[in-house]
Parts: structure tokens; C-alpha cells; sequence
């Protein structure tokens, strides 16, 4: 879904009595939307990665993403790479508490706090 908007008379031609900025980009705005949907979802403080099936071209290839915020100020960055190999950072920045879908556990952090993971798709398994 793409949007681009008009805003009122940008021209003060007499059209209408509204006078806004000459248009917005809601297409930019949904592009990322949806991109950061797909890699990262987060609901009721549990934090999944992947979310939405990746596209295959991105099967055999590396992966990752930097400081996407999830719910409550979590901070994520995830890479997975080409030969299966996963690693996951998160850095709270306030205190809480979150499940993490892609390790299987409860994390607590304060503000400020960073905690890793790593892991391949054998020792997922």
C-alpha cells in the first residue's frame, strides 16, 4: 500500500481554506513499516525475530538489522548468516522484562543493560 497526498491548497489558490506542507509520503513511511514487520515482531513483550517468512532470495545469504526498537524500549540487532550462524543483541533502554521467541528465554534488564546470544541452526535443533 502506497500513499502520496495532496494537503489542502499548497498554491493558495482559493480552493479550500487549508494551507499545509505541499504533500506527504506515506509510501516511505509503509515501505519501512512493513520491512521492519517482517523482520522483527513484538507484542505483549515477547520479541520475535523473522516474524513474516523471509523473502528466498534472502535464503543463503547473510542477514541483519540494527537497533530496531520493539515494545517497552527494547533495542534489537540480529544477524543471521549465510552458513546458518545466528546472533542476537538486545539493549533495554528502560527496565523490563522479555521473552525472546528465537532463544527460548526470559530476559531482565535495567536501562541501559546489553545481553548477547549465539547460536547455529544445529543447536537450535
Amino acid at each position: 500500500m502506497n500513499g502520496f497526498h495532496l494537503n489542502g491548497d499548497y498554491k493558495n489558490s482559493g480552493v479550500c481554506d487549508f494551507h499545509y506542507r505541499p504533500f506527504t509520503l506515506e509510501a516511505d513511511f509503509l515501505a519501512a513499516h512493513a520491512v521492519q514487520k517482517m523482520l522483527l515482531r513484538s507484542e505483549k513483550n515477547h520479541i520475535e525475530d523473522f516474524y513474516r517468512p523471509a523473502p528466498q532470495g534472502w535464503k543463503n545469504k547473510t542477514v541483519a538489522f540494527q537497533n530496531l526498537r520493539a515494545e517497552n524500549g527494547l533495542l534489537i540487532s540480529y544477524q543471521r548468516t549465510a552458513d546458518g550462524k545466528h546472533s542476537l543483541t538486545v539493549k533495554a533502554t528502560q527496565d523490563g522484562s522479555w521473552y525472546l521467541c528465537s532463544t527460548h528465554c526470559w530476559v531482565t534488564l535495567q536501562a541501559g543493560q546489553t545481553q548477547s546470544y549465539q547460536w547455529t541452526e544445529e543447536n537450535k535443533k
